[in-house]
């Protein structure tokens, strides 16, 4: 869900979409969950961070596990498929996974 798909359902600006959730959320078991974070942004205005983020995982889980792909290669293999994402987005999205760089994920025979 994105904050443009709302403010179209409603008629509205996005940024009148976004002021009216700013600051604002709801407080679950004693941790306040912003309103924002139930909606994804847009990732040059195609896909969201979130979409972007599964694919980099589907990639990763389907690597050769004894050659892992470098984070310049997840993000060749992610033009592929019309998804423009640089190799330092790959790397953030990666580490905010708390997925281990390709080093790390080399497993030997």
């Amino acid at each position: 869900l994105t904050q443009d798909f709302l403010a179209k359902r409603c008629n509205l600006s996005i940024s009148s979409v976004s002021r009216c959730l700013m600051h604002k959320g709801i407080d679950f078991q004693h941790r306040f969950i912003a309103y924002s974070d139930f909606f994804s942004p847009l990732l040059h205005g195609k896909i969201s961070s979130h979409e972007a983020k599964r694919r980099i995982v589907e990639i990763i889980k389907s690597e050769d596990k004894e050659t892992p792909l470098s984070d310049q290669k997840i993000s060749e293999k992610l033009k592929q498929v019309d998804i423009y994402i640089t190799q330092r987005t790959v790397a953030k999205y990666r580490k905010q996974m708390r997925i281990l760089n390709s080093h790390y994920r080399k497993k030997s025979k």
